[in-house]
């Protein structure tokens, strides 16, 4: 159905051989490929998933589970566009190439008003999410929430020591196949991501990810995987579009349907990312 643009620029570097990927992880609609230099090519089933850089989303059969087609460990080969597995093969040719709008992705210009404008609708649709669905985290996903959980920290202006300590207390942290500390920690770096360069942010920003990246190794495979990928500026298709709606200044229910999407994702991952969102959204508003 559509092809990530990471996923895209692999498969056509490895066209003229025959290159070999490892069945890492699989689901029912999902299943993650290692390649040797470590990073991961993900299948996905189009009905129930958004793009990714490094996936490829497929038109599967409605009783289709990878689990009952692979086994863990097992050798994929690529070659000529087309995977090779057992039983079953997929061919790439011809797919649409999936790539984020990168117009609006440097930012120079103020977000006063704007970050408590948007701030205020994203709030209000993580709360209305969280209440209707019920949603369980192991951290406080609202600010000056006394709900028992962990209250997450990152501040703007902690030196790098005590950045790096912030960081160790959310990655790796809480339930889930990407826990909860993940997705919050994506979250606030797609929320930085446009203010990378400016003045107040850039030398957070430049803490945050050398900090995050030497910390890998405390979480699972799958969850490092989307967290170097962030630091690189690599986003679901959901959070792109949710960038893009603050960007372009989108009107409240564009705004909003973004903020949803955002949260379709996982039994908390969603709202755990959208919370993470909005923290920078209020480091940002600290820096005017």
């Amino acid at each position: 159905m559509s092809i990530g643009y990471l996923a895209a620029e692999f498969i056509k570097s490895a066209n003229a051989q025959s290159y070999p990927l490892q069945v890492h992880s699989r689901f029912q609609h999902a299943m993650n490929l290692k390649r040797s230099d470590g990073n991961l090519l993900t299948l996905l089933s189009a009905s129930h998933y958004a793009n990714l850089a490094d996936a490829i989303r497929l038109n599967l059969p409605a009783s289709w589970d990878w689990r009952e087609k692979t086994i863990g460990g097992e050798e994929i080969w690529m070659k000529n566009e087309v995977l090779h597995g057992a039983g079953w093969s997929i061919s790439s040719k011809g797919a649409r190439c999936w790539q984020p709008d990168r117009a609006t992705e440097h930012a120079h210009e103020s977000l006063v008003s704007d970050a408590q404008y948007y701030y205020a609708i994203l709030l209000h649709a993580l709360t209305l999410f969280c209440t209707t669905h019920r949603i369980r985290s192991e951290l406080s996903l609202f600010p000056n929430a006394h709900s028992g959980q962990k209250q997450p920290e990152i501040s703007l202006n902690a030196n790098a020591a005590m950045l790096d300590q912030q960081i160790s207390q959310l990655i790796g942290f809480g339930r889930g196949l990407t826990p909860d500390g993940d997705d919050y920690l994506l979250g606030y770096i797609a929320a930085l991501w446009r203010w990378r360069y400016t003045q107040k942010v850039a030398e957070h920003f430049t803490l945050l990810c050398h900090g995050l990246t030497n910390q890998l190794s405390r979480t699972n495979d799958i969850s490092a995987h989307y967290l170097k990928r962030a630091v690189q500026g690599h986003f679901s298709e959901p959070i792109c579009e949710l960038i893009q709606a603050l960007a372009t200044k989108k009107n409240d229910v564009e705004v909003n349907s973004a903020a949803l999407a955002v949260m379709q994702f996982g039994a908390s991952s969603g709202a755990d990312c959208l919370a993470g969102f909005l923290h920078g959204l209020r480091a940002l508003k600290a820096t005017q």
